[in-house]
């Protein structure tokens, strides 16, 4: 299994309000509008604005990565690698710039050349904590599941209540065939997070123990997430599979139907 950081929630990346840095004559509304545009999911506006502040001040690094992270966001890889590039062009101090890129290499395909970044992020900046998460990944998708727990340990120690560390790190220890540690941490993050509306914990927890063997944990849990999510359409298919281990060929066929019933039409 890839293992894409971006495609869990991520924080919002140097976007904490307001003008992060000195700002030319024009730039710092700019800024403002690209960063609000950014926060409601109008991300080509965003890039917009971006393109502007960047006419105003080409030499700005932060600019560049903030545009890329927007192209990243859309699946524009070209333009984001060339926009996270240009900035540590600009300034190679810049760790997030470099953890961004490295986390695009991985999205690419390239795992050796996100750990390499990944290093260079951590050598500037040893409490970077995303920098960990995409080493990991990377090290992971080269399957090198000692590395990357090692890694996603390290994140845990740096922040305790990161949820996305503790998911891939179960997903690796899963990976691993550790299905009981793997238990462990999608565990910890229900506990943390019990009412999740993207039900990751439980979702997780179901396929280890399916994959462990366990159909009928994995049929709770998937009911439990059907219960906050009731469209979860890979959770009715999970369920339709462990009930079809058990030898409930009727409630097999009803999950497996419900997975597959059409999205209802949105009114408007």
């Amino acid at each position: 299994m890839i293992r894409i950081l971006q495609r869990l929630a991520w924080p919002a990346v140097f976007l904490c309000g307001g003008v992060l840095f000195a700002a030319a004559p024009g730039e710092k509304e700019l800024l403002e509008s690209a960063q609000t545009r950014f926060i409601h999911q109008d991300f080509a506006g965003a890039i917009k604005d971006y393109s502007e502040a960047l006419r105003l001040n080409p030499d700005s690094p932060e600019i560049y990565v903030l545009r890329g992270k927007a192209h990243d966001v859309l699946d524009h890889h070209d333009e984001a690698m060339r926009d996270y590039t240009r900035a540590l062009e600009l300034n190679p101090q810049m760790a997030r710039a470099y953890m961004l890129r490295g986390n695009l290499r991985n999205l690419q395909g390239d795992a050796e050349g996100a750990v390499e970044d990944s290093n260079q992020a951590l050598r500037l900046d040893p409490r970077l904590v995303l920098a960990y998460e995409v080493r990991a990944s990377a090290e992971a998708n080269q399957h090198n599941y000692g590395d990357a727990i090692e890694d996603y340990n390290a994140a845990l120690r740096i922040d305790p209540k990161d949820t996305r560390a503790m998911i891939f790190r179960g997903v690796t220890l899963e990976d691993k065939g550790d299905f009981d540690a793997a238990i462990d941490d999608f565990t910890k993050v229900i506990d943390m997070h019990p009412e999740d509306p993207h039900t990751l914990g439980y979702d997780h927890r179901a396929i280890a123990k399916f994959r462990k063997g366990d159909y009928s944990g994995a049929i709770e849990d998937c009911t439990a997430s059907i219960r906050i999510n009731p469209r979860n359409r890979a959770a009715y298919h999970l369920r339709g599979d462990a009930k079809s281990k058990m030898g409930d060929a009727e409630g097999a066929q009803a999950d497996h139907q419900k997975a597959n019933e059409p999205e209802p039409q949105k009114k408007g």
